[in-house]
């Protein structure tokens, strides 16, 4: 496998060129055809400082982090190895496609291949992007040869092609003017004596809290369902204290706009909102897995996703028990219920004017009347559509994977999921369920959450975070030694 090719492999872009359209990048001083032109002739005069001038920040900090990461210990991401990888077959023609801050270049090199490239617009000048999964693509390659073999093709064969590892730049020994020869570098080193190491089944028990945190989750809102724990009071708006029998505020006529309002329908179950978070899961988790070919990213995500939105429920149900302020149709609902027998009442109480209609309510449609404070399916809907929303822009919009198709198609996806969260929203405000702060106030809680779990499990470029521990011993002047404990989370 070309190294080059591996390096820089992109999806297929379509577009327009440059030159018809007035688009941002228009003025930048080099075109992204001439980028990579200029990439490739730093590369061949061995220009380190002029070939990372043409590479993105993310790009180079990325390779810095591979650089230190246990796979970069043998210097297979040294920045000779990506000059001499680029060098080895030079590029005799490139076209280019931009869409708006981004660009895509064919280049065809002088052995008849097609290497595709990314670029984005950042100071001013195109870039070339990292591609997505580098660090996966250099350890999956075949190992190298023996080192005594290699020693042997440097010194005899000194222009051969690299081969089909990851490559190191030998220079030439006497004579600066010639091209550096290009020898195969050792494999990637990799830890298989440690259980708890990336990869290993081991690395998933630094999940663990996660797991403890969606099983207490659970707990917590199915004894809120189950109403084993219930509003103790009124700490917004009308008053109305359990087993009374004198729910003066209740029946208050000048309250009408704030809890007067009839019982209806919902239009959206929480279970439509369940049903439609584990489809968007399983549809989004399985387009990762086939595009990173681990397990590791998709398990983020998913746990993201479940972590988002049991945050949301918990801080939602903490509070619905605590305020306990009353849903627009809580009248209705109390009426409905007293009049029926289930819930203590009056015995002035007038029931002749009773609604019926079909809905039979009982003591805890009345508790649950007290839970208005905020919405749930405010908060469920918005965690969920802002994590997707945040991980499809950072596959697909501002990520290593974005490119001119997929940036409309995951904006105009994520549209569409935002737009739906707020029909939820907008809908239990309609359906006399909620008042308009309640939906407000969940609806931040569900977009807070969701951001807060996306950047636990990803990074700014959407990259799943690997969570690793190691502990060592460290020597310490006059007293022996002692133990460091070191991690990443």
């Amino acid at each position: 496998m070309n190294f080059a090719m591996m390096l820089f492999a992109t999806v297929t872009l379509l577009g327009q060129h440059d030159e018809d359209y007035e688009r941002p990048g228009r003025d930048a001083p080099q075109s992204p055809s001439e980028v990579v032109q200029a990439l490739a002739d730093a590369a061949a005069h061995d220009q380190e400082a002029l070939f990372r001038y043409h590479l993105t920040w993310s790009f180079q900090e990325g390779v810095a982090r591979l650089q230190h990461s246990p796979v970069g210990d043998d210097g297979t991401f040294a920045w000779p190895v990506f000059m001499g990888a680029v060098a080895a077959d030079p590029i005799v023609a490139v076209e280019h496609n931009q869409f708006f801050e981004r660009a895509s270049v064919r280049a065809t090199t002088q052995a008849g291949k097609t290497i595709k490239f990314d670029l984005a617009l950042e100071d001013g000048r195109w870039r070339v992007k990292m591609p997505a999964g580098l660090a996966e693509q250099v350890k999956a390659l075949e190992p190298p040869p023996a080192a005594d073999t290699l020693e042997d093709d440097a010194a005899t064969a000194p222009d051969e092609s690299p081969g089909p590892g990851p490559v190191a730049v030998v220079p030439a020994e006497e004579d600066l003017g010639t091209p550096p020869v290009i020898a195969p570098a050792p494999a990637p080193r990799t830890d298989d004596d440690n259980f708890f190491a990336y990869g290993r089944p081991g690395h998933y028990v630094w999940y663990l809290p996660d797991y403890l945190f969606l099983a207490g989750s659970g707990a917590l809102i199915a004894a809120s369902e189950l109403q084993l724990i219930r509003p103790p009071w009124v700490l917004i708006g009308p008053d109305y204290r359990p087993g009374t029998d004198e729910p003066k505020d209740v029946l208050d006529p000048r309250l009408d706009t704030l809890i007067g309002r009839p019982y209806l329908q919902e239009q959206i179950s929480p279970y439509a909102i369940l049903g439609a978070g584990v489809a968007g899961a399983i549809a989004l988790g399985g387009i990762g897995t086939i595009r990173h070919r681990d397990f590791h990213h998709p398990h983020a995500f998913v746990l993201g996703a479940a972590t988002a939105t049991m945050l949301a429920l918990d801080l939602t149900t903490v509070l619905k028990n605590s305020v306990g302020r009353l849903r627009p149709d809580f009248r209705d609902r109390y009426l409905r219920s007293a009049c029926a027998g289930y819930t203590e009442a009056p015995a002035s109480l007038d029931c002749t004017g009773a609604t019926e209609d079909g809905f039979t309510l009982t003591n805890r449609d009345v508790i649950d009347g007290m839970r208005s404070f905020p919405s749930g399916h405010a908060s469920s809907s918005f965690a969920l559509a802002t994590y997707f929303s945040l991980y499809l822009g950072g596959e697909w919009i501002w990520g290593d994977g974005a490119n001119a198709v997929s940036m409309p198609l995951a904006a105009l996806a994520s549209g569409g999921m935002l737009a739906a969260a707020g029909y939820v929203a907008a809908s239990r405000v309609t359906d006399n369920r909620h008042h308009l702060e309640d939906v407000a106030v969940g609806s931040a809680i569900g977009v807070g959450s969701a951001a807060a779990s996306y950047l636990l499990h990803f990074d700014l470029d959407g990259h799943a975070r690997v969570r690793s521990w190691s502990l060592s011993t460290l020597p310490v002047v006059g007293q022996g030694g002692g133990l460091a404990l070191s991690g990443s989370f």
